[in-house]
């Protein structure tokens, strides 16, 4: 009897991890195509130019080259 109770505990056990497992899916999202990436890096870097005080088109081509 003690064989059969412990089997119906790993079952019952086993199957609410697997239930409580498969709910919690995250969406999945979209990755981002390349042009889309290079386009956000150098939109980036243009505002970061743009509006760092203080910041010299020496500095700024050097802080670029180093990327």
């Amino acid at each position: 009897m003690m064989k059969v109770r412990f089997w119906i505990q790993i079952f019952i056990s086993c199957v609410a991890i697997g239930w409580f497992a498969s709910s919690c899916k995250q969406e999945n999202k979209k990755m981002p195509e390349d042009f889309e990436l290079a386009t956000a890096w150098a939109d980036l870097t243009n505002y970061i130019t743009k509006n760092t005080p203080a910041n010299t088109p020496t500095f700024a081509s050097r802080c670029l080259g180093y990327i």
